[in-house]
């Protein structure tokens, strides 16, 4: 952490930026003193989420597959028109 340049600021101003500093400080303690230690998974717990996830990637697999078929169909209907209207 590098210094506050307080050149040019008058008392009160140079006192807020420390309170601010501190105060940044004792966030970033707190911070890190409420991380909590994760407790690993049981095998039912692992298999659960690993089920959970592969929903999510096929969720959103489905919707790539829908996106890309709508704009399949809209390039179609696009060469139609080109094609009748020359």
């Amino acid at each position: 952490m590098g210094f506050i340049k307080t050149q040019g600021f008058s008392s009160i101003k140079k006192l807020l930026l420390l309170k601010a500093t501190q105060l940044n400080i004792l966030m970033l303690i707190k911070e890190v003193e409420t991380i909590k230690s994760i407790k690993p998974l049981t095998p039912q717990q692992q298999r659960i989420d690993t089920l959970k996830q592969q929903v999510k990637r096929d969720q959103e697999a489905i919707k790539a597959e829908r996106q890309r078929q709508q704009v399949a169909k809209a390039q179609q209907q696009l060469q139609r028109v080109r094609t009748i209207k020359p």
